[in-house]
């Protein structure tokens, strides 16, 4: 007998995900310091310097709003996804 993802209930959809999300904390994170600690002094400046700009929040409303227009465009029957984000990004065809 095999189970869906999709069959469980959504506490256990929950639980499975915040099970993995923390596994990864607990498994992943500790090696992926140990990994950025052995960097170059220069590479780790540069991630640190993404880190930065990633931490402001700046960057995610636009994202957002292009991803909610995509949306909408879709929604209207306009295209395809792949035309919606054609018109996002000012590609004519």
């Amino acid at each position: 007998m095999t189970s869906r993802l999709k069959d469980l209930s959504i506490s256990d959809q929950v639980l499975i995900a915040v099970s993995l999300a923390l596994a990864g904390f607990l498994l992943i994170d500790p090696l992926m310091v140990e990994a950025a600690n052995a960097l170059l002094p220069g590479v780790r400046k540069i991630f640190r310097t993404i880190t930065d700009v990633g931490m402001s929040n700046w960057m995610l409303i636009p994202t957002g709003a292009a991803v909610a227009l995509a949306l909408v465009l879709r929604k209207r029957d306009l295209g395809t996804i792949r035309d919606a984000c054609l018109r996002l990004c000012a590609v004519q065809r």
